[in-house]
């Protein structure tokens, strides 16, 4: 688990683009929400949450981490057991302050811009996260980011290898046969809009179990 640790740091520190996009996007909505303080006619317009940036960190972190960070770990001589688990550590701190951020941002500064603002489009609201109480809105937007995190790094991942693009080829196929299509469409409601959060907990994380397995065994063939 040291070893774990060790390469999630690693992953942390290494994933600065990310950082920086976020960082850009958070300075031109802090912009934005100046100018909706300062516009008196800005009282009509909507707006969305400053906690919305958080969610592109690890999205693109899923991207970063298998591209680059990865391969050169290998290079040095990095196991890919540790690297694996090392990456999944560090999706899980990201998405766990991601959905950390929604929910804080949701009870402080988005209810501070109503003022200034019709409406705030904060995405844990908007999905309906928020109905449940803060506390499984929370493990809600994680599981969901986390599901989300998984299948971008599984995706970039598959790129590196032949079959990977044969996989995605057979994936793009099964969406027109229509037994297939109604079970993918089954486990969007069930991940995305199910009125139930235990069922979307529950499909989120299985599914992100999934595709990790499914990305240890490409980690070990595909760099």
């Amino acid at each position: 688990m040291s070893r774990a640790s060790a390469i999630a740091k690693l992953n942390l520190g290494q994933i600065t683009l990310a950082y920086g996009i976020a960082g850009l996007l958070l300075l031109v909505q802090i912009a934005n929400y100046i100018i909706s303080m300062l516009v008196p006619a800005s009282i009509e317009n909507t707006t969305l949450s400053i906690g919305n940036v958080a969610l592109l960190v690890p999205l693109f972190a899923a991207i970063l981490i298998p591209a680059r960070n990865l391969p050169r770990m290998i290079n040095l001589g990095g196991k890919r057991d540790d690297l694996f688990a090392g990456s999944v550590l560090a999706y899980v701190i990201l998405c766990a302050l991601a959905a950390l951020a929604l929910l804080l941002a949701y009870y402080t500064i988005d209810r501070f811009m109503l003022r200034y603002v019709k409406a705030i489009d904060n995405v844990m609201a908007w999905i309906g996260f928020l109905d449940n109480g803060p506390i499984l809105a929370f493990i809600q937007m994680f599981s969901l980011i986390l599901l989300l995190a998984s299948l971008i790094h599984l995706f970039v991942l598959a790129q590196r290898s032949w079959y990977g693009w044969v996989a995605a080829f057979i994936i793009g196929l099964c969406i027109f046969i229509a037994p297939i299509r109604s079970v993918i469409l089954s486990f969007i409601n069930a991940s995305f809009i199910s009125q139930s959060a235990l069922l979307q907990i529950a499909s989120c994380l299985a599914a992100t179990i999934m595709i990790f397995a499914l990305s240890r065994t490409l980690l070990k063939q595909a760099l």
